[in-house]
Order: C-alpha cells, then structure tokens, then sequence
C-alpha cells in the first residue's frame, strides 16, 4: 500500500491577532516556519482586519512582501510599501447614514481610511470622550489619525473603508437594530473586542 501523495499548498494566509500576533510578537517559530514554507516556493500572505500602518509590528518581523490583506478585505496593499493595490470603499451614502446614527447616540466615529489616497489613517469624528483602548492602540501603532468635530467637516468621504466605533456591546444593541432598519443589507455589521495593553 502505497502512502497518500501530499500536495504542497501555493498561497498560506494567515491571520494576525491571536494567531500570528500573540502576547509578545511573533515567535521565533513563526518566523521560522514562514521562513521555511516561502523556501519550499509558498506564498504567504498575511490576512487581517487591521490596517497596513496596524500591522506593521508583524509584517516587518517577518520581512513580508508581495499582497496583503487588510481591514477585513477591503484594501490589498503591498505589504512592504502599503501602496495600495486594490480596494473596496463604504458607499459615502451608507458611511454618512451610519456615522450620522453613531453620532446622534454620543459615540465618537472611526472613518478608516485607505490612507495613501486619503492621507490618514482615520478620520476621526466627535470631542467626545475617546475610549483608553482607542488612545492606547493609535499611541502604540502611530496611527495617522485626524480629529473633526462634524462629519461635514470631513473633505471626503470616499476613501473610507470601515466605520465604526468602540464602546461595550450592550450599548450599541439599539443603535444596530437602528442602522439594520435605515439601512438593511446594505451594511455588514461586525464586533469583535478591543485588544487591551495587558494582552501583548
């Protein structure tokens, strides 16, 4: 009996947050691994939720090159320039209606960017008080972030790939059931929590 033939995959994606990225960076063994599948002919390509400036900490312990994946698979970018490869934008009509709801309920308003065109990372919207998650993450990555107090005074919205915001999820509950009605499936609406100082 003669043992399966074992095919050799082209491409590995990997994930950041809570695979690649854990408390302390990437491992000597990751790195090690990544080092030995490109040598075997393997694309890696690293695929995450995160911007390009967000995942610098990983992309350069691994020297990657070639496409990545970010904000949830609305940019590709090169992932050792963060020139931006292809994207996929908010509508402004959806991004306005949704940062427009968030606003009316107090929440300050995170306008992610494709940053080579908008020159930002984020557009930024409200004096409200800023979560200490929000503050802490943008210190620690150098986020280019701009600070206005109205959505009008945003140039343009056309460079936005993701909107949101931080707060507990049971306080956002009504303002989804909100959006969901104005807007239906026009929106995809995801959470996930907030990646605190004493977890890296």
């Amino acid at each position: 009996m003669t043992a399966p033939r074992t095919m050799k995959p082209d491409l590995i994606a990997i994930d950041l947050d809570g695979t690649l990225l854990t408390r302390g960076g990437v491992t000597d063994t990751d790195r090690a691994a990544i080092d030995a599948a490109r040598a075997a002919g393997v694309e890696v390509v690293i695929a995450t939720g995160r911007s390009w400036s967000e995942s610098l900490e990983a992309l350069q312990p691994i020297e990657a090159t070639g496409p990545m994946i970010a904000a949830g698979g609305a940019l590709l970018h090169d992932a050792a320039t963060g020139e931006t490869l292809e994207r996929s934008v908010v509508h402004p009509e959806v991004a306005s209606a949704v940062a427009t709801n968030l606003r009316r309920h107090g929440h300050v308003v995170h306008l992610l960017q494709d940053a080579p065109e908008a020159g930002c990372d984020y557009w930024m919207i409200g004096n409200d008080a800023v979560s200490e998650a929000t503050r802490w993450w943008f210190e620690r990555h150098d986020v280019n972030a701009r600070w206005v107090e109205h959505l009008a005074d945003v140039p343009t919205l056309e460079h936005t790939v993701r909107v949101g915001t931080t707060a507990v999820g049971s306080v956002l509950g009504h303002v989804v059931e909100e959006i969901l009605e104005e807007l239906g499936d026009r929106v995809l609406l995801q959470a996930w929590e907030a990646v605190v100082e004493s977890e890296v």
